[in-house]
């Protein structure tokens, strides 16, 4: 081709502003250790032709598989890492010893969850795929044949990740220094690259040695080119910080497209889209449709890969950040949120709130949100109001399904939500999942016992579902909560626990600072072990005010979450565990999102009582409410299968608002000789004088229909049949 370059080509950066520019950007790039996945490449053997391959596997000119032994000897130089280890190809399941890699892969990699496979076809290896690894990432490109051997595994793991439909890809041999001449803007796209900021570093075989690269990427152009610009696969290699992998980025990411978000081309099409510095290897490996991509090509919003069926919707989990002059830690605790982002899987937003700081710590968030303006929000507090305030305000202003709260000196492991998010998959009726604690830079020596006790009662190693933490109302704010005792974080922990279903990874994903003179010193020196056991031995500052708004907010907390429980008479069950017992409440909130002034848990108690009716006796309703909670009720009236009332069946009389000379009264009347003992009535949206009127026609009147419960708009009482 006239426009080829010699194979041996490399960057020629000026040198000054440019060299600058780069460093700046490589600065805030992710090292593999923050990363949430690392690839093991196990072979380049593949069954498709994909367009704009990202392992370049068109261009490799020769085929090669990683010997089982240098698969081990991966494997062990990742001893430490918590994210997924992820093998990969090529098709890993065509290589010829796939099976003694799987063998292998359990025998070194214990926990499950972090064994990850990715493929497009598992041919006739199911029962082997399901029994070896944990986590999945399986795109056939919508190919008959790898569909129809993924869909025994999908039908025993509904949970394992995969595609049903064609995909996009950014072209790779794009090289973005041939489109993008102002130095700023190139380095400030691979600053901010999607690849390495939500895919994965890897591990490949090159030239019959392991190989480490920052970027998946990277590597397969090494592999492509026949050239080696890799470090060493030794113990703890990926611990190893950006700047090691400096003369890597500075090497390939010029010449990558991905960072650019040029308009992708559908897998099947078999092309590959170019620019000159990468002319040289579409003259390697095998032949094939290339089309050359102009200078000025506008970019996209969207990530370098698409999935077209929406497979790869990711589930967001919000992350609220309050911070007071707590500049020099923020970018830290961000960095570590944003890590757990995983492409195709799980999304990350932050929210940082600053709570009136007369630091620098506004100034750091706005460079943050400047440089992730998509995953970053900043809100100013004009007012100190403590850390409660500024966490509700946080999630308030959320738009995740799950929440959690990371104080700004904190941080999180690498693979902290997806193994959260795999618990809430696996247990429905969970609410909340905690996770393990390290300590960094404590001076003293901690016994187990206190340790545990923080696993308790720390605001930042928990995920939560956004409902459940709505329903509390959030964390307490009464000034008794601010005194150097605090303890809002535990009393909202301790009501959590009251009320909702929780479960706990062993792992120690919160990395969890040790501040002279801060909280945790203060509890290390009001508590000792005994026998095995925590004593506390000091007691704290103000405890009768302290006592009392510990007891004022739980008594608010359990007057709102038992109101619901008795508005799901008669059929009883813990809030969140009943609430997703079946499939119908993530469903229908989904559904009903938009419905306005209704929260997800008041309309679902509507839903409940509509659908599951009492036994003997019928359902009142008088519905002076909002039209999104009458939705609710008329879906739980659909889902009750029943059609009019009779004997023993369930009635919905749908009234219209309590007003003068309304036909309210005359519907009532009229269906209360059909009331049988313990008859519901639900009421909606009703003034105190609405709600008294309403009772003063009901048999026996108010003594026989005792209140059952109220929460929110809804308020029941149930005939006692007197």
């Amino acid at each position: 081709m006239s426009d080829s370059k010699p194979a041996a080509w490399a960057p020629s950066l000026r040198a000054g502003s440019e060299d600058r520019l780069a460093a700046a950007a490589i600065t805030g790039m992710r090292p593999p250790s923050a990363m949430q996945v690392i690839c093991i490449d196990v072979t380049n053997r593949c069954d498709l032709r994909c367009s704009n391959c990202t392992r370049l596997l068109a261009q490799q000119p020769e085929r090669w598989d990683m010997p089982p032994a240098h698969f081990r000897a991966a494997l062990r130089s990742l001893a430490g890492y918590a994210g997924v280890i992820a093998m990969i190809g090529g098709n890993p399941c065509l290589h010829p010893d796939f099976a003694a890699l799987c063998r292998i892969v359990v025998e070194e990699v214990p926990l499950a969850r972090q064994r990850g496979l990715w493929s497009n076809n598992i041919f006739d290896h199911q029962a082997l795929v399901r029994d070896s690894f944990g986590f999945f990432n399986l795109n056939p490109h919508d190919d008959a044949r790898g569909l129809a051997s993924l869909a025994g595994l999908r039908a025993q793991l509904p949970e394992a990740r995969s595609y049903q439909g064609p995909s996009r890809h950014g072209p790779v041999l794009a090289a973005a220094r041939d489109l993008q001449p102002d130095a700023a803007a190139l380095w400030a796209d691979i600053g901010r690259c999607d690849v390495n900021q939500q895919w994965s570093a890897s591990i490949v075989e090159n030239r019959g040695r392991l190989r480490a690269y920052f970027c998946e990427v990277a590597a397969a152009f090494d592999l492509a080119r026949g050239t080696d610009h890799g470090l060493a696969v030794e113990a703890g290699w990926w611990r190893r910080p950006i700047d090691d992998f400096a003369a890597q980025i500075r090497h390939f990411c010029p010449g990558c497209g991905l960072s650019m978000r040029l308009p992708p081309r559908l897998d099947r099409d078999e092309t590959d889209d170019y620019t000159p510095s990468n002319a040289d290897l579409l003259e390697r490996g095998r032949r094939r449709a290339a089309v050359r991509v102009a200078p000025g090509t506008a970019q996209e919003s969207r990530p370098v890969t698409a999935y077209a069926d929406g497979g790869g919707v990711e589930r967001l989990v919000s992350v609220v950040i309050p911070c007071f002059n707590q500049a020099a830690t923020l970018a830290e605790a961000v960095a570590s949120a944003r890590a757990q982002a995983l492409a195709g899987h799980i999304a990350v937003e932050v929210i940082v709130v600053d709570d009136a700081s007369d630091d620098a710590t506004a100034a750091v968030a706005e460079a943050l949100c400047a440089r992730h303006p998509h995953q970053l929000r900043l809100l100013r507090r004009a007012v100190n109001g403590g850390a409660a305030a500024a966490r509700n305000s946080g999630w308030r202003q959320a738009a995740g399904d799950w929440i959690c709260f990371l104080d700004a000196d904190d941080a999180y492991a690498p693979g902290f939500f997806e193994a959260a998010l795999r618990v809430f998959a696996e247990q429905p009726g969970c609410a909340m999942v905690l996770c393990g604690v390290e300590l960094l830079e404590c001076p003293t020596p901690v016994h187990p016992a206190q340790l545990e006790e923080t696993v308790f009662s720390l605001p930042s190693n928990m995920l939560l579902r956004r409902d459940a933490v709505a329903l509390l109302g959030g964390f307490p704010e009464d000034a008794a909560f601010r005194g150097p005792s605090a303890g809002e974080d535990v009393a909202f922990k301790r009501a959590f626990l009251r009320h909702f279903q929780a479960m706990r990874l062993q792992e120690a994903f919160l990395r969890y600072r040790v501040r002279p003179g801060g909280c945790f010193e203060r509890f290390l020196a009001s508590t000792r072990v005994e026998a095995g056991r925590l004593v506390f031995t000091r007691t704290a500052e103000a405890p009768e005010a302290l006592a009392a708004a510990q007891a004022a907010y739980t008594q608010a907390v359990d007057a709102r979450v038992q109101g619901l429980q008795r508005a799901l008479r008669p059929r009883p069950f813990d809030v969140w565990g009943g609430l997703s017992e079946s499939a119908d409440y993530d469903s229908l909130r989904t559904r009903l999102a938009a419905l306005g002034g209704v929260a997800p848990l008041e309309g679902y108690a509507a839903y409940r009582c509509a659908a599951f009716g009492p036994g003997p006796g019928q359902l009142l309703v008088a519905a002076s409410a909002p039209l999104g909670l009458k939705v609710w009720l008329e879906e739980g009236s659909r889902a009750s299968g029943r059609g009019t009332a009779g004997p023993g069946e369930l009635r919905l009389l749908a009234l219209e608002a309590l007003s003068p000379g309304g036909g309210w009264r005359r519907d009532l009347t009229a269906a209360l000789p059909r009331l049988g003992a313990g008859a519901l009535l639900l009421a909606l949206g009703l003034t105190a004088a609405e709600e008294a009127e309403l009772l003063s026609l009901l048999p026996g009147h108010s003594p026989h229909w005792p209140l059952c419960g109220r929460q929110g708009r809804i308020a029941v009482w149930q005939w006692s049949g007197a």
